[in-house]
């Protein structure tokens, strides 16, 4: 009888582990093409590194800014080409900037995959 209360409690956390991992039905997968930038690049305001997602070929509306939350260093590469896949959290805004006047607020995202666009 305690092998079976045993492997049931197992099963039990099994599911509960899953369930606490895996992404949320809701939670929406994005995949774009992006150009890396570093936080030293000018007019970024120090916010570390930035995916600009290029949306018909134009990167540069501010608006296409995007926070990685785990931007792998491999990739930590200005100006580097790139292919991602990613999700939005549900606290996404983050601010940042060398003061009141010249912060800004970028959505965060987390990285699912990255893949070099030559």
């Amino acid at each position: 009888m305690k092998k079976h209360f045993f492997l049931h409690i197992a099963f039990a956390a099994t599911i509960f582990a899953l369930a606490a991992t895996a992404c949320k039905k809701d939670e929406k997968v994005h995949t774009n093409s992006a150009i890396i930038l570093s936080g030293t690049h000018p007019g970024l305001n120090t916010c570390g590194w930035l995916v600009k997602i290029k949306v018909d070929d134009n990167a540069t509306n501010p608006q296409n800014s995007l926070k990685p939350i785990n931007l792998d260093p491999q990739y930590q590469t200005d100006e580097m080409r790139v292919k991602i896949t990613y999700t939005v959290p549900d606290m996404p805004v983050i601010t940042c900037g060398y003061g009141q006047a010249d912060q800004q607020g970028y959505t965060q995202i987390n990285i699912l995959s990255v893949e070099p666009v030559k």
